[in-house]
């Protein structure tokens, strides 16, 4: 089983992903990652989950012509994500062309972030002059992957490649002077 990446209706991921595990039942999990911060509204802070990756779903499948058209049936689903160079390439066989499945690594760095809930928790760093140490969390050892700190919101812009591409995302941080 490969994992892919599905377009959705933004604001229907939770919706779709219900869909999905009830057509294709055992054959497949389906997972809505999201990123725990800290949000201050009128003077209250409190934590917040938001999605990860707006409109997308991760599906965990042995993915077909079948089992890419039940998904292409469902109400929500936008389209499957495959790399265009797929596309445009004769060589590919066919079913490449329609879907191409997320690479190992790709998929073992967001494994790393993410708990048994899809969520990607607090880190509790350590700032010295320029230098940034994960104590602890989610981003223990991606040091290099941490691009930006604001001490202000508690959040770290972080690097993850995924489908070929380089991501930012923010997650919430602690901050251990």
């Amino acid at each position: 089983m490969n994992w892919y990446a599905i377009h959705v209706e933004t604001g229907k991921e939770e919706l779709v992903k219900s869909k999905i595990q009830k057509k294709l039942n055992y054959e497949c999990s389906c997972l809505f990652p999201k990123r725990e911060l800290m949000e201050k509204k009128n003077g209250v802070t409190k934590n917040v989950l938001k999605p990860m990756f707006p409109g997308y779903l991760l599906l965990r499948t042995d993915m077909n012509f079948e089992t890419y058209y039940q998904l292409k049936d469902l109400t929500g689903v936008l389209r499957l994500l495959n790399n265009n160079k797929a596309r445009h390439n004769p060589i590919h066989d066919q079913e490449s062309s329609y879907f191409q499945a997320i690479s190992e690594d790709e998929i073992e760095v967001l494994n790393n972030l993410l708990d048994n809930n899809g969520v990607i928790n607090f880190s509790t760093l350590i700032i010295n002059n320029s230098e940034i140490t994960v104590k602890s969390g989610p981003l223990k050892n991606l040091e290099d992957k941490i691009i930006k700190i604001n001490k202000r919101k508690k959040r770290a812009k972080v690097k993850i490649q995924i489908h070929e591409s380089v991501k930012v995302i923010e997650v919430g941080v602690l901050i251990l002077e």
